[in-house]
């Protein structure tokens, strides 16, 4: 387990080495509207463009410290700081397999298109409880030429539940958050979390 962690930006980096949402599911699940508790708040802001929490450049943390979680991460930094790590495997450069990372409350953050043109990722998986963000992003980044599936592929996905978009090394759903613990069973190696955690109601932090 590899736990970055800084305060001020409330940036986190969880490295989870063969790592699954294994969950069942107990009854047929309904899709959560925009317009619910949790979502509505979300729903304004994305409305009203008050998206102060949205950054434009690829997040200074993700590009000093992804050699920690990305096998020949491409950034100049990786080798200086490699060296002197002896106890990260992901610095190594004859890395076996590609990885699969995840992105929680993904908005349109330009971290998942950076992270989606590393050689050494497998694909990027993106939730987002706002379909606007999630067009946006598909506007912002063509080169990534992501569609929208009808109908998902990969059976570890509800259909009920969530909206599926998939592109080149990148998968995005359109739904909440704590569905995806009850009703999928996604295989990850590592969560990409730059500030999820402040964005989350007091109430659900925990379980979150």
């Amino acid at each position: 387990l590899v736990l970055i962690l800084n305060l001020l930006s409330a940036s986190y980096v969880h490295s989870m080495s063969n790592n699954q949402f294994n969950t069942t599911m107990a009854e047929q699940p309904k899709p959560r509207d925009e317009e619910s508790e949790v979502l509505s708040p979300w729903l304004k802001r994305w409305n009203s463009k008050k998206i102060g929490f949205h950054k434009t450049g690829v997040n200074e943390f993700l590009l000093k410290y992804g050699h920690l979680i990305i096998p020949n991460f491409s950034q100049n930094e990786k080798d200086e700081l490699c060296s002197s790590t002896e106890t990260v495997t992901a610095c190594n450069t004859n890395a076996e397999n590609n990885i699969r990372i995840f992105v929680p409350l993904c908005g349109k953050s330009v971290d998942m298109a950076f992270l989606a043109k590393e050689e050494y990722v497998d694909r990027v998986i993106g939730i987002e409880g706002i379909r606007n963000a999630i067009l946006e992003f598909i506007q912002e980044q063509p080169d990534l030429n992501i569609k929208e599936q009808h109908q998902s592929s990969d059976s570890s996905i509800s259909s009920q539940l969530f909206e599926t978009f998939v592109g080149n090394k990148i998968t995005l759903l359109k739904g909440d958050f704590f569905d995806v613990l009850q009703t999928t069973d996604i295989s990850v190696d590592v969560i990409w979390d730059r500030a999820s955690m402040v964005a989350i109601i007091p109430s659900l932090c925990e379980q979150y």
